[in-house]
């Protein structure tokens, strides 16, 4: 040990080295340049006070010069009563380059995933995001580490998110993938986003521990399906109120039917007409109104006080995206956020308004603006037809 000389070598270290036995025995691994001690003496005195790691990775260089990664394992023996070092190495050349290979692919992975249009993720049992790839930036906003949170707070209230949720505990639960789903999301400035979920279960020894699976962006599909059902939804309104109000005997039935249909299909939250007054000072719910309090429907307003006051006074819709913002907004039904009200007209003269209300900020837009200026029109008109027949059988029965 004093000298560091090679007492013997197994077959193994022969086949690592490339050296002859003979060549080696009797011989210092400086001179051999196999192995390099910057310091024997230091190294001595950290292998006696058992201060070095056994499986430290050091070079190794063979008789033909070329060099390697080693681990290398140190041991305190005694032979014919001197004491001795084994050294023992096991060449990790093959592990160097199999991880070297991993990290390549991982790379490689890693920039095509985040190169693609989709996000990419992982999360453990208890729902925890344990990554997000690259894309989560561009399509929610955050950076892919300040999105490793709980998944469910990207959830909005939409009741689609239910079925999500469902599927992702029963693949939890069993072990077993489940069938793709859609999910509305809020991006950090907001604004919602349509994904469609794609997700496998991770199961070790018979335990589920992850949850891996990819979130295509489909708002843009998605926002088109809503445009196609939307305008279909109010073609069948339009059309339905145009063939009712066609068909209604009196003023009260095409205000009735008209209500139905506009508030089942369209804007079910609060919907209805409020009539003015023959003075034109009062405004009165229709009792078809829907969504109001029996104690609002029963109340005349003046149009110096609402919403629709505004409207039947001024002869102007009104379209409030926020209404915690709007001073004259009178509350009837609790959580509404958004109202529009457009007047109602026969010759010129506003007679009163068709109003709607949301339980959502920003409820109502220029669409839906268009839309109910379309079914006032169509109401007023059915009025006016409705209130000359009245006249034409009145002046006959006068005139008889």
């Amino acid at each position: 040990m004093q000298d560091g000389r090679f007492i013997d070598a197994n077959d193994a270290f022969l086949k690592l080295s490339k050296w002859q036995r003979k060549d080696i025995i009797g011989r210092t691994t400086q001179e051999l340049n196999i192995y390099k001690f910057d310091n024997r003496e230091k190294f001595l005195e950290r292998l006696l006070k058992r201060q070095i790691t056994q499986g430290e990775e050091n070079k190794f260089v063979n008789s033909l010069g070329e060099e390697f990664d080693v681990a290398s394992f140190y041991e305190m023996i005694d032979i014919g009563g001197q004491p001795c070092i084994l050294s023992m190495f096991h060449d990790r050349t093959e592990q160097k380059q199999a991880q070297e290979a991993i990290r390549f692919n991982e790379e490689k992975l890693r920039a095509i995933i985040d190169h693609t249009q989709n996000i990419y993720y992982s999360h453990n049992a208890d729902h925890i995001l344990t990554y997000m790839s690259g894309q989560t930036k561009n399509i929610l906003g955050y950076e892919a580490n300040e999105a490793l949170i709980n998944w469910k707070n990207f959830l909005t209230d939409h009741p689609i998110n239910q079925r999500g949720l469902l599927l992702t505990q029963r693949a939890i639960d069993t072990g077993e993938a489940q069938e793709p789903y859609v999910l509305e999301l809020k991006a950090k400035d907001g604004h919602r986003v349509w994904v469609e979920v794609r997700e496998t279960p991770i199961v070790r020894d018979g335990k589920t521990v992850s949850i891996v699976g990819v979130l295509i962006d489909i708002t843009e599909r998605k926002e088109a399906e809503e445009r196609m059902e939307r305008q279909l939804a109010e073609l069948t309104v339009l059309h339905a109120v145009a063939t009712a109000s066609s068909q209604s005997n009196s003023e009260d039935e095409v205000i009735g039917n008209a209500t139905q249909i506009i508030g089942g299909i369209l804007y079910p939250d609060n919907c209805g007409i409020l009539m003015l007054n023959q003075e034109g000072t009062m405004l009165k719910p229709h009792k078809s109104y829907r969504g109001s309090s029996l104690e609002m429907i029963n109340e005349a307003f003046p149009i110096t006080k609402g919403i629709t006051g505004k409207v039947a006074a001024s002869g102007h819709p009104i379209r409030i995206n926020d209404i915690s913002t709007e001073p004259a907004y009178i509350e009837d039904a609790a959580g509404i956020c958004s109202e529009l009200c457009v007047p109602i007209r026969v010759n010129e003269h506003i007679i009163g308004v068709l109003n709607a209300e949301s339980r959502k900020l920003n409820g109502f837009d220029e669409e839906d603006e268009r839309v109910m200026n379309t079914l006032a029109g169509t109401l007023g008109t059915a009025i006016e037809r409705i209130r000359l027949f009245k006249a034409e059988q009145n002046g006959r029965k006068q005139a008889e």
